[in-house]
């Protein structure tokens, strides 16, 4: 019985990993996993009651039913026969008519959200369309743009990290030499009070903004206050604990001054998108300002999970008085996030005369000590982490720490915590890539303190979920990604390609079977092309093998025979890379020669040849999207992140060398746009 409500609740009671081999999934996981969404089984007997508690509680309807809209399918209800429905859609048209068995909806119906009523009983239905939002420039050619990480910008007038003016800089140089989208990492909160955790992949909430974006300086023009001078934009790396002291000390002044402002209609655009964000926002300000005092009483206290018990529950009245008490302080976290979503919308703005616009991403998950969980606890399963199996790229598997959804909630709340987030994320942006699409499937679920080989997979309603996504992308006329790499589901790509979203291609990665390097014509069209990702090294790097230098040092490697087989293989790679490039002539047969005989030494005007060779490869294929990543033009080596560290690399921390403005003078980047521009061109 332990199986059977394994199953019913979804999860995977055995698994094959990428490389074909069979898991078998131990009983205690079973267990634990059964116990993180909330049902505290530990026998088959327990078990048994457990499936007939759950049968026997079942309401005339599912709490919500997703439907295509061109041709909705009959909802199945338990209802007596010959009883009346009604059909309350969102535009207020009512619809009705009589039980048979089943709802026989009207068809078409419109998309969006609606109310079902039978009997006493309601559910939602959500009509969505068959396709996400593709933007109409498609039709005309392929498009490319290019991608950065926000922090890395410099300038000479930030404040030691990338912000929002500089990313509005960037944005107006890449739609002038003919970019589509500027693709960003994601610009989630991250936690204030423990800013070296600087990755943006492992965020507090990701319904709000990190307000070490904003533009101080603009900020401060804005409000007409002097806020004085920031850290030198000088250094190689951001150094996030001095750029959080400062800023957000700069923050506080103009948060002062805008309390004092007279400007007309500033206090009523402040009071107008606290209203909007409602009881998300006062639950995120109120964290901030928890944090900031528990963690003056604990230094240990990370997180709401390390709070005494009263203050964990953000509907209690310890936090309610905690919060009338600090009241000046909650609104200050508040009008930070004001601050932050009030330049991203000028982002937005000028992004929004681009093809695409701006590109976001959206992380997979948040920590369980995170304000998104604290604020919304039943939502997540608590008590087990997402991670991935075994793969090529990690030999011991992957646990990423984060709180996987529980998809039994999802459904009961009728998707609403997924859709906030999908909102909050689309709000500004012409694309969204969604982190590890895989995960509106199916999660790779670790016991809380086990090893990844006791994880197994847990199950989402794919096809709800992939609609849901379809119905808000059009909505907000936003692009969908999905990264699509790892252990991919068979047929999964196939179903996101009909769904309207582009996976994701990498040139590192699109190999034939026997190893050889796609042409340009094998690449699929419903794709978005790069060289690489934040977690593999730039081209220059990938081709001196620095990833596989660092992977050795750290000894990542399981022993001295997998390092030397990657290197091997590297060295394979390498031939069969130059190979490719010669034979479609992207790459002169003297620079290949010379190319194949030298690495280190390898001078950078050679690597930059390799470069843009490669992206005429790329800008040749037949993906609708190529990504430029600047770390290529740049010729750097050294990779965002290293996955599986957290000091022992300057993970997300490295600033590019040159400054935005100094772009458009940068003779190798404006060679390098000009022969993608040219070759997306080409026919």
């Amino acid at each position: 019985m332990i199986a059977e409500l394994a199953r019913l609740l979804g999860i995977a009671t055995s698994y094959t990993d990428f490389y074909g081999k069979l898991h078998v999934v131990p009983e205690r996981s079973l267990l634990a996993l059964m116990h993180a969404m909330g049902f505290a089984v530990t026998s088959d007997e327990s078990a048994a009651a457990v499936i007939k508690r759950l049968q026997e509680r079942r309401a005339v309807l599912d709490p919500v039913y997703v439907v295509r809209a061109q041709m909705p399918e009959p909802l199945h209800v338990r209802a007596r026969s010959r009883v009346a429905w009604t059909l309350e859609l969102e535009s207020g048209v009512v619809a009705s008519g009589i039980v048979d068995g089943h709802v026989e909806l009207p068809a078409p119906l419109e998309t969006g959200y609606h109310r079902l009523r039978v009997e006493t009983d309601s559910a939602v239905v959500i009509a969505v369309p068959d396709s996400a939002y593709l933007p109409p420039a498609f039709a005309q050619r392929k498009l490319w743009g290019l991608a950065a990480q926000v922090y890395a910008l410099r300038s000479a007038r930030n404040w030691g990290i990338g912000d929002f003016g500089d990313l509005e800089e960037l944005i107006a140089f890449a739609r002038d030499a003919g970019a589509a989208t500027v693709a960003v990492n994601p610009l989630h909160e991250l936690t204030l009070t423990n800013p070296a955790s600087a990755s943006p992949y492992s965020p507090t909430s990701r319904l709000y903004l990190n307000v070490l974006y904003v533009d101080i300086d603009a900020a401060a023009a804005y409000l007409g206050v002097d806020v004085g001078d920031g850290i030198d934009a000088g250094g190689h790396l951001v150094d996030y604990p001095r750029v959080a002291e400062l800023k957000l000390a700069a923050l506080r002044l103009l948060y002062d001054a805008f309390q004092k402002s007279s400007r007309p209609g500033l206090h009523e655009a402040f009071a107008q998108f606290v209203a909007a964000g409602g009881t998300s926002l006062r639950n995120l300000a109120a964290y901030e300002a928890l944090m900031v005092h528990t963690r003056a009483r604990d230094a240990h206290a990370y997180g709401w999970q390390q709070w005494p018990a009263d203050l964990q529950d953000p509907t209690g009245f310890a936090v309610d008085a905690f919060a009338r008490a600090q009241a000046h302080e909650v609104e200050f976290y508040a009008f930070a996030q004001w601050l932050a979503d009030t330049q991203l919308t000028g982002v937005a703005n000028r992004a929004a005369g681009m093809p695409i616009g701006l590109y976001r991403d959206l992380a997979v998950g948040v920590e369980p000590n995170s304000a998104e969980v604290w604020s919304d606890r039943e939502s997540y399963c608590l008590g087990v982490c997402v991670g991935a199996p075994p793969d090529p790229m990690n030999l011991l598997g992957q646990n990423w720490g984060f709180a996987p959804f529980d998809p039994q909630t999802l459904r009961a709340r009728a998707y609403a915590p997924y859709i906030a987030l999908l909102r909050a994320n689309m709000r500004h942006a012409g694309a969204l890539r969604i982190d590890h699409v895989m995960g509106l499937m199916r999660l790779f679920c670790i016991p809380a303190g086990a090893p990844s080989s006791d994880g197994t997979y847990v199950g989402y309603h794919f096809d709800e979920m992939l609609g849901i996504l379809a119905l808000e992308s059009r909505r907000h006329r936003c692009m969908i990604v999905g990264e699509d790499l790892g252990t991919v589901p068979e047929g999964f790509r196939a179903r996101l390609e009909a769904a309207g979203i582009l996976g994701c291609r990498l040139l590192y990665f699109e190999r034939e079977a026997d190893g050889k390097f796609r042409p340009p014509e094998r690449y699929d069209e419903q794709a978005v092309a790069s060289t690489g990702t934040h977690d593999l090294a730039p081209l220059a790097g990938f081709w001196a093998g620095s990833d596989l230098l660092e992977r050795s040092r750290l000894h990542f490697f399981p022993d001295a025979e997998r390092a030397a087989a990657a290197f091997d293989e590297r060295a394979h790679a390498r031939k069969l890379l130059l190979s490719v490039l010669l034979a479609h002539k992207f790459l002169g047969m003297d620079d290949a020669t010379s190319l194949e005989h030298a690495l280190d030494s390898a001078s950078n005007q050679l690597v930059f040849s390799l470069v843009l060779a490669a992206y005429q490869l790329l800008g040749r294929s037949k993906a609708r999207l190529l990504l430029v990543q600047l770390e290529d033009a740049f010729l750097l080596r050294e990779q965002v992140n290293t996955p599986g560290t957290f000091d022992e690399v300057p993970n997300w921390r490295r600033r590019l060398p040159l400054t935005v403005d100094a772009f458009r003078e940068d003779d190798r980047l404006r060679q390098l746009l000009q022969v993608v521009d040219a070759s997306r061109a080409a026919r």
